[in-house]
């Protein structure tokens, strides 16, 4: 596989470039690092997703990569972030977006948390989401690609220990 950050332009980085003050908490584990890396890797699966004839809405994804932890009271075990992060990104982001946008990524947002059983329809963009979220686990020493759904995301390993690095 031949992957490079470069691939992704630069105006795309600063368009969905995600702010400190969306943020609810300072955070070295959870915040405007984690964020770009995580948007960065759905970028490169979202990529790889097309090459192999998949269909992706790159757009949802992106504004939910950008904003999936900005309704996080903590660091620590959360499961309700998801649930409070969608409902910031309606009230705050909504301007941005159609209204069938807006649900796509409210959606996608709010079930990136909990197990991937309980949402009603694992969509492309949420198993996107949840690959690249847990991509970027390297940084925690507790990444374990079991997890990962797609194709994609697994040959892109290498490429999350390296962004983190």
């Amino acid at each position: 596989m031949k992957s490079s950050l470069t691939l992704i332009p630069f105006d795309l980085l600063i368009k969905f470039e995600p702010q400190g003050a969306w943020l609810s908490h300072v955070s070295e584990i959870h915040g405007i690092d984690h964020l770009a890396r995580v948007f960065i890797l759905q970028e490169l699966i979202c990529g790889l997703l097309e090459q192999q004839g998949k269909t992706v809405n790159r757009e949802a994804v992106r504004w939910a990569a950008m904003a999936h932890d900005v309704g996080r009271l903590e660091d620590g075990l959360d499961l309700e972030h998801g649930k409070r992060s969608a409902q910031w990104i309606k009230e705050n982001l909504h301007e941005h977006m159609t209204p069938e946008l807006l649900d796509m990524v409210t959606y996608t947002v709010h079930w990136h948390v909990p197990n991937d059983d309980e949402a009603p329809v694992m969509t492309t963009e949420l198993a996107v989401l949840k690959d690249a979220d847990g991509l970027d686990r390297v940084r925690l020493g507790d990444f374990d690609a079991s997890f990962l759904r797609t194709t994609a995301a697994l040959e892109l390993v290498d490429t999350a220990k390296r962004l983190y690095e």
